[in-house]
């Protein structure tokens, strides 16, 4: 493991930097995704980290740490994998999805499969939570909410989104998926799963084809009171914003439109909406997923809405970092993974530091704001970890302190790598790259 300090000793009218320390080392079976579940205690958390195998036929794991630490010992609960496949992105509710006798505190929600032999039968998997705070998780098989939908096509899926896409002031779950075949184009749709009370089984609602894959984010970028959609597409090399016209902002009566924003920056990874410059409105914060020899290279970038309505406005593209170098070894490997922007300091109004996932590049990266119009970043620290995948980083103050910390998952070296900030005053960014 290397660690770089990129800082310039210049000044250029900003606040102090905050740099990576690291503290603690978690082993780890395979982890791939990891994150966070909020105790409702003050800077108290649970950590749950998905870990899935290559191996055809393999077993596929999520764990979980009650009331993690940064002193963390004790090994992680393993829960019950029964029908558990190739588990990816893990997100939570505090909120019954079921009925209130059967999940009465919510639970983790665990989208399934890829395109690996054995595992391409994904679905979304969910383990109640048995106690309010959070703490104390079922021993059960999980429930599969995609079990009477899937049909005789073998979807994955990564992500899942709680909102109401039925306009009925009910949450559902909202979803992106993929099928591959070994002949013939890929089928990828967005899709949303509403509960049926009666029977507790949910309906599958298939909302759009082509239009979304694997990652994509909710929210309302411009402030009218209804969410829109942005979905990355890998398999489809597009950048959609997804909305709907009903009056409701239903997406289930075929009111939906799609917008291509961009389709000329490769297979894209992820997207996050968030407010980067801190002038209300939120920009789009992306990242491909490219070879080395791709075209475009692999990129850090976001897009900023000119205009006050999302469905006629124009975007500008704005780049951050180019050229993320694939370092690890084998077929198909790519560069970078997903990003998460956040806040360095609780206790401080700035704009938010980007913590980005190498994946391939088998690097880590940290990216500071500068004080420009628009907003632009410096890159100002990098781990290296010997060849090794890069997977879903989670962040949160760990320690009470008011200072970020952040996860980051390291696959085939089977340990989790836990870093705080600390703030360095000597040093301020100026706006070189």
């Amino acid at each position: 493991m290397k660690s770089v300090l990129l800082i310039f000793l210049l000044c250029a009218f900003t606040q102090a930097t905050y740099i990576p320390k690291l503290v603690q080392k978690i082993n780890v079976d395979k982890p791939a995704f990891a994150n966070l579940i909020n105790s409702d205690k003050l800077n108290k958390y649970h950590l749950a980290i998905s870990s899935f195998n290559g191996a055809p036929f393999s077993a596929d794991y999520v764990f979980y740490y009650s009331y993690f630490n940064l002193n963390e010992t004790s090994k992680p609960l393993q829960l019950n994998n029964k029908n558990l496949v190739w588990p990816n992105e893990i997100s939570y509710t505090n909120e019954s999805i079921l009925n209130d006798n059967t999940d009465p505190y919510g639970g983790l929600i665990v989208a399934g499969g890829f395109l690996v032999p054995s595992k391409e039968n994904g679905g979304i998997f969910y383990y109640h939570f048995t106690s309010k705070d959070r703490s104390q998780i079922t021993q059960n098989p999980p429930y599969e909410i995609t079990l009477n939908s899937q049909g005789k096509i073998k979807w994955f899926y990564h992500r899942v989104i709680r909102v109401d896409i039925s306009g009925d002031n009910v949450t559902d779950l909202l979803t992106c998926r993929s099928y591959k075949p070994l002949v013939g184009a890929t089928q990828t749709q967005l899709v949303g799963f509403v509960l049926d009370p009666e029977s507790l089984l949910y309906v599958e609602k298939v909302i759009l084809n082509d239009a979304c894959d694997i990652f994509f984010d909710v929210a309302d970028l411009d402030n009218d009171g209804r969410f829109e959609i942005i979905s990355a597409g890998f398999f489809i090399s597009k950048l959609n914003l997804i909305y709907s016209d009903d009056p409701n902002n239903s997406f289930l009566n075929g009111n939906v439109k799609v917008l291509t924003l961009d389709n000329k920056v490769g297979k894209l990874f992820d997207v996050k909406m968030i407010d980067l410059d801190q002038d209300g409105s939120m920009e789009l914060l992306v990242t491909n997923h490219q070879g080395n020899k791709d075209k475009p290279e692999g990129r850090l970038f976001y897009y900023k809405m000119e205009g006050s309505n999302v469905r006629t406005a124009k975007w500008s593209y704005h780049l951050i970092y180019n050229n993320f170098p694939v370092l690890k070894s084998g077929i198909q490997q790519a560069a970078p993974g997903g990003a998460k922007a956040f806040y360095p300091n609780l206790n401080e109004k700035s704009k938010p530091y980007i913590l980005v996932s190498g994946d391939g590049a088998t690097k880590a990266y940290l990216f500071a704001p500068l004080n420009t119009k628009p907003v632009q970043y410096n890159l100002v620290w990098t781990e290296t970890y010997k060849g090794y995948t890069v997977g879903g980083t989670a962040i949160g103050d760990l320690d009470g302190d008011g200072l970020n910390e952040f996860i980051i998952p390291i696959y085939e070296n089977n340990t989790c790598y836990i870093y705080s900030l600390t703030k360095n005053e000597r040093f301020r960014l100026t706006n070189l790259h």
